[in-house]
């Protein structure tokens, strides 16, 4: 069979496993992916020092949100809630075929409401992790694996009149990746 019929299969076997409903949290930074793909049409690794290091950006304004029925509601206090961050995330390879990868978010929360206005700023959730490639055990297939932790970057203030940067807790994640180009026309399909 093909590499490019195996890369399919593996995608579409991947996109099977996926839950049926997502949901997401208010504040968590989540791992940016290898810029590699897009650069190279790849899942490879860094070459052993090589490395790359991106600055991604995000602001968000919210003064509402969805209930469990779906209808739309507004905050108590006629509350505002802004965020913006900047994630730091870089790379470097430590073997052929295995590189290490860290991310550090720092944001600045902002509630504006009735009651009065809340502030907070300094470093969320802290990423770490260890991206291992194909390459690593001398094949050549479009998938890595990646083992990594997740840190408080900060402390979890237990007050409801202070926001709170990081989720308070340390988690271990794992994750699967593959992804392919779409012919010459400079997009890619990962997962």
């Amino acid at each position: 069979m093909p590499i490019s019929k195996i890369r399919i299969l593996l995608i579409a076997g991947l996109l099977a496993l996926m839950p049926v409903a997502l949901t997401g949290r208010a504040i968590c930074s989540a791992p940016h992916s290898s810029p590699t793909l897009s650069g190279g049409g790849t899942l490879k690794t860094m070459p052993q020092g090589g490395g790359w290091v991106q600055i991604s950006g995000l602001g968000q304004r919210a003064n509402g949100f969805y209930g469990s029925a779906g209808s739309r509601r507004d905050f108590i206090g006629a509350s505002r809630f802004d965020t913006r961050s900047a994630f730091i995330t870089g790379s470097v390879g430590v073997l052929s075929g295995l590189e290490a990868w860290a991310q550090v978010p720092v944001h600045h929360l902002t509630v504006q409401s009735l009651g009065g206005d809340a502030r907070s700023t300094g470093v969320g959730d802290v990423r770490v992790a260890l991206r291992m490639g194909p390459e690593l055990v001398g094949v050549e297939f479009p998938v890595a694996v990646r083992l990594g932790a997740k840190f408080s970057g900060s402390e979890f203030p237990v007050d409801a009149t202070q926001l709170p940067l990081t989720e308070g807790q340390t988690d271990w994640e794992a994750s699967l990746e593959s992804g392919l180009p779409l012919g010459e026309t400079g997009l890619y399909l990962m997962g």
